[in-house]
């Protein structure tokens, strides 16, 4: 208990409101605006309203409030953990799981505003508290303590213990004191953040979306709303329409042996149609007790399916990784430590499950597409016209390119053409699927595989190659004839005649010496000796 005449008081250590407050949150305001929604999920509210304006912004709750103990001991002592020890899986009375941990989330308000004010009533009691913290007090004579000094500040008190009816409403000019009463007749907590930083005005679409990427409970649970500006952040405000979702509603819930320990695992995971957004936003997001702790961009290391992921929004749960004994959550909640023992395992499992998710999507996209394809293969020119099968082999090849390929259509078109002229050929289509395989199985990438196909055009390679097997050949039917006619017998001559009849004589198709094989192909192209794809007929025309 505590001396009912001890003063709030603020007590911190040398600087550490300078770098876990201003360095920390600078400039961040929905960094700062997350840590704030932590406490009142923490607080167990049911709603959470954040009023964001030009001179101002406040978050309130009807969570349980403060007594004038718990602001004293808990909310006013800097670093103070809520957790430690066999407390790490700590719940609330609602049963959620407890956010908080470091106990410096309380500093990140200072990261846009240089004041902050504080009004809490606890059901227990009914009596309001009302404080106001200022940054130009909190940091005055620092330079003068040495580091080991602790530091004490004590905040304006504007009411102590008193009823709402008691409750000086004219120190607020902005009305949220009176829209708190009324929104919170029993109990919650209101923060008013003043004198902000901020070079301009936050903007609500954006604040809505990070809020839904921060949290999965603000989305997933009926007993936690969170309204900005009045208006309740749903999944539309948070996520973008999704073309594929694995599963199709909710999540897979899948228990995995990590570091020999069974643990609890929830994902989805969904893919765009266009990768309009920043590249911040695609990739993986890691979640421990519903908030954010590894931060996207992030694929658990996975390399080579950049062009894929881009496309790509997951999401994935585990609360076991806030309840280990050491912490392993960066303290601005952007990165986990994966290289300890605990996670290292859930690290390469994540790479797997990234992996999979991408090759399920390139399945569905395939199938999704291969039809239009097929269907713009068959309304090429009669020079490129291919049979049924090779229809379905370059549409195997097309619809397993990157989403880019599938949304635009001038793209399509060009990669048809060019893959179709380039098929023409037996050795050709041995070639290429070689080189896409390569590049599907994360080796290479489409841009190397276009201005592979253009380069085969440029040089004529499919002909070349045509006339190489030729070549070829001729070159094994004549060595059989010269064996036979030394040694063979008459029926085994009938046969090499039969299955090579232009041995009996013809003057086409000589091979010269120190003659390239590209000008061997032109020339029996121009001849008409060897079919040629459109490219080369363009060409030689």
């Amino acid at each position: 208990m505590i001396s009912e005449n001890e003063k709030f008081t603020l007590t911190y250590s040398h600087n550490i409101i300078e770098h876990l407050g201003l360095k920390l949150y600078q400039n961040k305001p929905t960094n700062v605006i997350a840590e704030l929604i932590s406490n009142s999920w923490d607080a167990d509210a049911e709603n959470v309203w954040i009023d964001v304006a030009e001179s101002n912004v406040a978050i309130m709750d009807d969570g349980i409030g403060m007594t004038r103990e718990e602001l004293v001991q808990k909310y006013l002592v800097i670093g103070k953990k809520k957790r430690s020890g066999e407390t790490l899986a700590t719940r609330t009375s609602k049963d959620r799981c407890v956010m908080g941990r470091k106990g410096i989330g309380k500093l990140a308000p200072f990261g846009i505003a240089r004041k902050l004010s504080l009004l809490t009533v606890s059901e227990e009691t009914g009596l309001y508290y009302w404080i106001e913290l200022d940054l130009t007090g909190m940091l005055s004579d620092s330079d003068e303590l040495i580091q080991t000094t602790p530091k004490k500040y004590e905040p304006r008190v504007i009411s102590e213990g008193v009823t709402k009816s008691e409750l000086p409403i004219q120190e607020d000019s902005t009305g949220l004191v009176s829209r708190f009463l009324k929104n919170c007749d029993k109990s919650g907590t209101l923060i008013i953040l003043s004198n902000l930083t901020l070079k301009r005005k936050i903007p609500e679409s954006k604040l809505k979306e990070s809020i839904g990427q921060r949290f999965t409970v603000t989305l997933l649970r009926d007993d936690f709303s969170v309204y900005v500006n009045q208006h309740l952040v749903a999944e539309k405000d948070s996520f973008p329409e999704f073309y594929k979702r694995y599963p199709d509603k909710g999540y897979t819930e899948e228990i995995v042996s990590f570091n020999g320990i069974d643990r609890l695992v929830r994902y989805w995971v969904g893919f765009v149609k266009k990768a309009d957004w920043p590249q911040d936003q695609a990739g993986v997001g890691v979640y421990t007790h519903g908030k954010i702790a590894q931060d996207r961009p992030f694929v658990f290391g996975l390399k080579g399916r950049e062009i894929w992921s881009r496309y790509m929004y997951g999401v994935i749960e585990a609360d076991w990784l806030d309840e280990l004994d050491e912490d392993v959550v960066s303290t601005d909640r952007t990165s986990i430590n994966w290289d300890i023992d605990d996670t290292s395992d859930m690290y390469e499992w994540g790479a797997e499950l990234v992996a999979k998710w991408i090759k399920d999507y390139q399945k569905f996209q395939s199938e999704a597409n291969k039809d239009k394809v097929k269907d713009k293969i068959k309304q090429l020119p009669d020079d490129l016209r291919v049979t049924e099968v090779e229809q379905n082999a370059i549409s195997e090849i097309v619809c397993s390119m990157s989403p880019r390929v599938q949304k635009d259509e001038k793209l399509q078109n060009e990669v048809i053409s060019s893959l179709t002229s380039a098929w023409t050929h037996k050795p050709s289509q041995v070639v290429l699927k070689s080189l896409w395989n390569r590049v599907r199985d994360f080796k290479g990438s489409e841009l190397e595989f276009f201005n592979t196909l253009e380069e085969i055009h440029k040089h004529l390679v499919p002909e070349s190659l045509s006339l190489s097997v030729t070549v070829s050949q001729k070159i094994y039917a004549l060595t059989r004839l010269y064996q036979l006619s030394k040694n063979g017998t008459e029926t085994q001559l009938q046969a090499l005649l039969e299955h090579f009849p232009w041995i009996l004589g013809t003057d086409k198709g000589k091979v010269i010496a120190n003659s390239s094989l590209k000008t061997l192909a032109q020339e029996a192209a121009a001849e008409g000796l060897l079919p040629s794809h459109g490219p080369t007929d363009k060409a030689l025309k």
